[in-house]
């Protein structure tokens, strides 16, 4: 079986900007692939292990299908925010499946980790309304916490995802310290700032002239849209995940009329926060100690909420709220109907030629029908 020189496994985690880092290898694939190296992300496997993170099988038809299409490179990077659960890290045949069938003479792991307050939020949002993964009504964050990706209702804190040293340590145990990259996702701590800089530099991909012009994806709705998407999965009784009506969604709510103070962005009350931060900070201390060598045992670096800071609650979807939201999105079709007609109206000739091609071509498929009928 042949060795790799190198090999990247970005894990995520989720929220952590894993669409954008996903898109940016994408772009520059060509450019990768130039300087030996495959890249993989979602969706681009027939059988992608994000369908089912614990099924070892379809893993191990990924994995050998990654070698397939690998065949000749020195190098490869896979990107997928499954891989940095505890579900898929809760058996090591997984770990062991990548290490025996990616065999390489140098393996990166890079994880990006986001304050539990933020990510809590965050994921609740994504896998709780959005894509409701349980049975029943949308429920409420207090209601879902802390089984906020899709871990089982009432769990402990410290056997969820919100645990990230039980994340990151069975990668550990199975590749070695040495070769994990843990990165806080705190703007301070990323390479210039920006995480697609910080990912190429956590990496170690060859130096080449990327293209870093990528859309920043997967940014979260304000509430009232959120809450809409909400009251969609609640019609259903059980999991959806209405990619379709998301897709619709992110083409017109990430507009700066959504930005308004007239509209709501999710948060959870300061108090809250901190219950969240000081539940987590003995795991996030053992992630800056054994991870990242930091003594002092300090994982994220800046303030936690203060108890006494402003905090506006959610007053619900109101007709005062959702009348706008209709008319905006109403204004938006007719702008996007009246672009694709006019885009229509500057080529009648080529549609002309076309249908017209079509028309001989129908022709002649009656007259060789007519000739097979009077043929003897």
């Amino acid at each position: 079986m042949t060795t790799y020189r190198k090999l990247i496994l970005h894990i995520g985690m989720g929220k952590t900007g894993t669409t954008s880092i996903q898109g940016f290898l994408k772009r520059n694939a060509v450019a990768l692939q130039s300087a030996g190296f495959r890249t993989f992300g979602p969706g681009e496997l027939p059988s992608c292990p994000q369908v089912e993170l614990m099924d070892t099988a379809r893993l191990q038809r990924a994995l050998g299908e990654i070698r397939e299409r690998s065949h000749g490179a020195h190098g490869v990077v896979w990107s997928l925010e499954g891989l940095g659960t505890t579900h898929f890290a809760a058996d090591p045949a997984r770990l062991e499946a990548i290490r025996g069938q990616l065999p390489a003479s140098q393996v990166t792991i890079v994880v990006y980790l986001r304050r539990q307050d933020a990510f809590a939020a965050s994921a609740y949002l994504q896998w709780n309304v959005v894509h409701k993964s349980y049975r029943g009504p949308v429920q409420s964050f207090d209601q879902r916490f802390p089984a906020v990706y899709g871990e089982a209702p009432g769990s402990p804190l410290e056997e969820t995802n919100l645990n990230y040293h039980a994340v990151i340590r069975p990668w550990a145990e199975a590749f070695g310290v040495a070769n994990l990259r843990v990165r806080p996702l705190e703007t301070g701590q990323l390479v210039g700032g920006d995480l697609l800089l910080d990912f190429v530099e956590a990496s170690g991909l060859p130096r080449l002239a990327y293209d870093f012009d990528v859309p920043r994806w997967n940014a979260t709705f304000n509430q009232e849209l959120s809450d809409l998407l909400g009251m969609y999965s609640s019609a259903f009784e059980g999991p959806v995940a209405p990619t379709n009506m998301v897709r619709f969604f992110r083409s017109f709510g990430y507009n700066r009329f959504f930005d308004q103070p007239f509209f709501t962005r999710f948060a959870l009350p300061p108090q809250r926060r901190l219950e969240i931060l000081e539940a987590c900070q003995e795991t996030n201390a053992r992630v800056a100690r054994e991870f990242l060598g930091r003594v002092d045992g300090v994982l994220f670096a800046e303030p936690w909420p203060s108890p006494d800071e402003p905090y506006r609650p959610y007053d619900g979807m109101t007709i005062e709220k959702l009348v706008p939201i209709l008319l905006f999105i109403l204004a938006r079709q007719h702008e996007q109907l009246a672009r694709h007609e006019a885009r229509l109206a500057r080529y009648p000739p080529l549609w002309q030629a076309l249908g017209e091609r079509l028309r001989a071509a129908a022709r002649r498929v009656r007259s060789r029908l007519r000739r097979a009928v009077r043929e003897p």
